[in-house]
């Protein structure tokens, strides 16, 4: 028998609430119409379109564009493409994605295709109500798929087999038998609806990979590759190549509105556009502004009127056919929000990602955050913010090639250096000391993390040296958090914690404070409201990942786990319920019952609370698109308000009121991480089963097939269990009864590596 260990396995039980657990309502006061990186463009008429992108974003029009109008789809796909055989049925399809609507979209049905859980839609085009092709991604094998459907997408026929390899990147169907693609460096026609393909052997291989068809009818047309454009006049038979394009046209788009007019959308850095009016013969070059440069998606209702939608979430207007005219009609947020700070009930910055233009990293509001306008900072982004009093402001902005720390004593109009502080792991302001905060930074020197000081608003600074690192399995873990209570006491959350009561010249490891911690993935954020009581949050596994919360009452010496959500695929819970969490931070006041903790992982629940101490943790229901990434959560405690930034989407807040909050509970098979154990040599061992009676131990692969069932009696110590296990990640269920997992059921996962 081969020898097997287990990286991580966990008993879980469910999050159950018995009474009603309350949560304000999250208001959007930062709005942006688009979020951030649309993909895709389709207009059915010139008054009537759709335009969608990540986290299953759909906006829809029918003035032109003038207004748009969200829709959602039933669950997170990043949307590639439309198809509409009028203006109420279509089909929208993407990554891990493909609609269908009756009602021009108001409503989105989920219509999962067989057997392709591993595909992205790349394209879809109908040309009439039953007669439609889709291009597939294989998202594992990267291969491109043709598929083709003659009752409306109820059934699809595997075309692959007559496009051959490599990847197809574009197609166009004139009617139900004559059709375009390109592959690779090759240009396909077909005459009987992609049962059979002829390549064209003169299209230039040089030119690289074609990316984009446009057919004028049934014999002319143009092709755009990597590096250049070629030309058809006899059906896709032979290509010529019209142009060669300078460095690298592979993210670039073209339109031409007649066989000779025509630009080319040069995606570079700087963007710039080709025009050419005589077929290509001559170009005219002409510079574009610098944020035209991440243009996703084209389409052009009318031959001299266009749409384009950018990965900053902004939507364009191109008039003229050859694009003579381009304007922004809706600005979209690619803010990137990454963190906010108030200074007091009404002053307070967001700090954002890259953005357009590049000088306005920062967002301010004066008037409680009803308005929101940039403020200019000589860096590109800022991932960490600290406001300090009625005028000091930190900031922190982290780049490959630039990581700086500035301060602005005048509300961000003006800027200098705030110190040599190098990378910067943790900023946060120390309880019950006005002006006071401390600064976690990363040595990489000396591989240790150093902690600074201030205490006059951040004029100056001290070094208070560096916080201890542990070694566990021959591992080195350094601090990620820190929480001061006032200027003396504070906590450093490492793979241990260390404690100090003189402003850190001296820490204190408080030894096997948290013997389970070993297994985080990340060790997040620490918070305490008083000398005894505290919370931790962290999570484990760098892909999947299950989030976790713990507290102390006792000034950290002990820690109870309090709740954990954990991550299942789909086969298991339902699209609606497989995702990753990320506990990144936690908020709380000092009634020692309130409390809120982000969930930063893309589509999860944004923030969970409690408001009896941890007991029970609900979330919070947040109105957003689907597969919202959030990125921080403050609490004002000047206004006693939570503000919450989620990537690409705006700025969220919530008043809070001395009743607490209200809302849903948690949704079934939410389960808390209850104990570990291991696979080793052909045992399982769930060594914190403390139950008796008769059971069923069921345990199911990836697949979702069940590969081991058992009947036994519980004995009220370690379930140990000999079975051969190959390699693979597993999931498992332990209930009484019939053979379905219920709420109430133990769950427990396990990855078994050879």
């Amino acid at each position: 028998m081969s020898r097997k260990q287990c990286l991580t396995l966990a008993c879980l039980s469910c999050i159950m609430i018995s009474s009603p657990v309350s949560s304000g309502e999250w208001t959007l006061v930062n709005p942006s119409l688009t979020p951030q990186f649309l993909r895709s463009a389709y207009f059915f008429s010139p008054a009537v379109g759709w335009v969608g992108g990540r986290n299953g974003a759909i906006y829809h029009t029918i003035d032109s564009g003038n207004t748009w109008r969200m829709q959602q789809p039933p669950r997170n796909a990043w949307i590639n493409s439309f198809s509409f055989h009028d203006e109420n049925n279509g089909w929208a399809v993407g990554k891990y994605g493909f609609f269908t609507t009756t009602d021009g979209g108001s409503t989105w049905t989920d219509r999962p295709l067989a057997g392709f859980s591993n595909m992205s839609g790349e394209k879809i085009y109908f040309v009439n109500r039953n007669n439609g092709w889709l291009v597939l991604a294989d998202n594992i094998n990267h291969r491109g798929f043709l598929y083709h459907t003659e009752d409306g997408g109820v059934t699809w026929n595997d075309l692959s087999g007559t496009v051959g390899e490599p990847h197809l990147n574009d197609m166009v169907f004139l009617d139900d038998t004559t059709g375009f693609i390109c592959r690779g460096a090759y240009i396909a026609r077909t005459e009987n609806g992609g049962k059979t393909w002829i390549t064209a052997d003169t299209a230039p291989e040089e030119l690289g990979t074609y990316t984009w068809l446009q057919m004028f009818d049934k014999q002319t047309g143009y092709c755009l590759g990597r590096f250049g454009l070629v030309k058809t006049v006899d059906g896709g038979t032979t290509w010529s190549e019209v142009t060669r394009i300078g460095g690298n046209a592979g993210k670039s788009l073209m339109h031409f509105s007649s066989i000779d007019t025509g630009f080319i959308l040069m995606l570079s850095i700087p963007a710039y556009i080709c025009r050419t009016y005589n077929g290509g013969a001559t170009w005219i070059d002409d510079s574009l502004p610098f944020e035209m440069c991440y243009i996703s998606g084209l389409n052009f209702p009318e031959p001299r009127k266009g749409i384009a939608v950018s990965q900053d979430g902004s939507i364009y207007r191109i008039l003229g056919g050859a694009g003579d005219t381009i304007y922004k009609i809706t600005q979209g947020n690619g803010d990137e929000l990454q963190c906010v700070d108030f200074s007091d009930e009404m002053r307070g910055f967001a700090g954002t990602g890259y953005v357009f233009p590049r000088d306005s990293a920062l967002l301010y509001t004066d008037d409680g955050g009803t308005t929101w306008n940039k403020r200019a900072i000589p860096v590109p982004t800022v991932d960490k913010l600290l406001c300090l009093d009625s005028s000091m402001l930190i900031v922190h902005s982290l780049l490959p090639e630039s990581i700086k720390t500035l301060k602005s004593t005048d509300w961000g109009f003006s800027w200098t250096t705030a110190g040599d502080f190098g990378q910067i792991a943790c900023m946060k302001t120390i309880d019950n000391t006005p002006g006071a905060a401390c600064i976690l930074t990363v040595n990489q020197t000396v591989n240790q993390r150093e902690l600074f000081m201030t205490r006059d608003t951040g004029k100056t600074w001290v070094n208070r040296g560096a916080i201890p690192n542990d070694t566990l399995g021959g591992f080195t873990s350094r601090p990620s958090s820190l929480h001061f209570l006032n200027s003396d006491t504070g906590w450093a959350f490492g793979e241990n914690i260390h404690y100090t009561t003189d402003g850190g010249a001296t820490w204190s490891a408080i030894t096997d404070s948290l013997p389970f911690l070993c297994n985080l993935y990340s060790r997040s954020d620490i918070t305490f409201i008083s000398p005894n009581t505290g919370w931790a949050v962290g999570y484990s596994g760098s892909i999947h990942g299950d989030g976790h919360i713990f507290r102390t009452d006792d000034g950290g010496r002990t820690w109870r786990e309090q709740a954990s959500i954990s991550y299942f695929p789909d086969w298991y819970l339902g699209p609606e319920n497989a995702t990753s969490h990320e506990f990144k931070k936690i908020v709380a006041l000092d009634d020692g019952k309130r409390a809120w903790v982000l969930d930063a992982d893309i589509g999860a629940a944004g923030v969970l609370h409690t408001v009896d101490g941890g007991e029970h943790w609900v979330q919070d229901s947040i109105p957003a698109s689907p597969g919202m990434e959030f990125t921080d959560l403050h609490l004002n405690r000047h206004s006693n308000t939570l503000w919450l930034t989620s990537r690409s989407f705006g700025i969220w807040k919530q008043e809070l009121t001395e009743q607490g909050v209200t809302g849903n509970p948690a949704p079934r098979l939410r389960p808390v991480w209850r104990g570990r154990g291991t696979y080793y040599n052909g045992i399982l061992t769930i060594p914190l089963f403390h139950i008796t009676g008769l059971m069923t131990v069921r345990l199911y692969n990836v697949s979702g097939r069940m590969v081991y069932s058992k009947k036994l009696a519980g004995t009220g110590g370690p379930l140990v269990l000999p079975l051969t296990l190959p390699s693979g990640y597993y999931i498992g269920c332990i209930h009484s009864g019939d053979n379905q997992c219920r709420e109430n059921d133990l769950l427990f996962t396990t990855h078994v590596l050879e």
